[in-house]
């Protein structure tokens, strides 16, 4: 699967993902997310620029300390200057469970 068809599956998936109760994925991510932005309350329908204001350095900070906390490595081809603007932690959550699913 290519990175664009990967990034709209990840899309599709996140209404799916809200409905359900909170994951040790989506606890962990949300849990470094906060404490790295040192923010009271996130949520994953939140964006990266949006609604937590992250610059791309503090962005790319909270990617290395996912990967690091899940073993993981996240492909840097997944944030293009279109996707970026409006990505979301629910997506960040899918990222990662399929990274930790492969």
């Amino acid at each position: 699967m290519n990175k664009m068809a990967e990034f709209k599956t990840i899309i599709t998936n996140v209404e799916a993902l809200k409905m359900n109760k909170p994951t040790n994925t989506e606890k962990r991510v949300l849990s470094i997310v906060k404490n790295h932005l040192e923010l009271d309350d996130i949520s994953l329908n939140n964006s990266f620029i949006d609604t937590l204001d992250c610059d791309s350095i503090s962005t790319i900070e909270i990617l290395m300390l996912i990967e690091d906390d899940f073993s993981i490595e996240i492909e840097d081809d997944l944030f293009t200057a279109d996707s970026y603007e409006h990505f979301t932690l629910a997506q960040l959550v899918l990222i990662v469970d399929d990274k930790l699913a492969a």
